[in-house]
């Protein structure tokens, strides 16, 4: 199972917005004591596709997460699929993919030394775990069209 820092990491890749990230991995790590990652993770793209989020009001991440966002009720979500959102998710996923075949080819070059093997490894499998958030909410965004 992976640890709260990889969580948080899937969290962050898919939080709209960038910005005060040590606090609001403090409140991810509160939310995930009474909630499950899987149940916040179903509540941010239910969020993600709010028409504020649309119009680019997006709460800071600290913020949504000290809201409660499992009891929130979204009225408002946008049943059209965003063509742009669609095409900058497969352009991450090009550059996911070519991280995660540099990596593979750092961790080849760096064998012998353990510890540039490690950080090489944790940055690896968090390319990795990005590339398979991806390629779901890309292939979840083509089921809609």
């Amino acid at each position: 199972m992976p640890d709260r820092i990889e969580l948080f990491d899937r969290f962050w890749l898919a939080y709209p917005r960038k910005e005060k990230k040590k606090q609001a991995f403090t409140a991810f790590k509160i939310v995930l004591k009474s909630a499950s990652f899987d149940d916040l993770m179903a509540k941010l793209a239910e969020y993600k596709r709010t028409k504020r989020v649309h119009e680019g009001i997006i709460q800071l991440p600290t913020t949504w997460l000290r809201g409660d966002p499992l009891s929130d009720v979204y009225g408002d979500i946008e049943v059209t699929v965003d063509d742009k959102r669609l095409k900058e998710m497969r352009h991450s996923l090009k550059e996911k993919q070519a991280e995660v075949e540099e990596g593979e080819f750092s961790l080849a070059q760096c064998a012998s030394n353990w510890r540039f093997r490690d950080n090489i490894e944790r940055d690896l499998q968090i390319c990795q775990q990005s590339v398979d958030y991806l390629k779901a909410e890309i292939a979840r965004l083509e089921a809609k069209q």
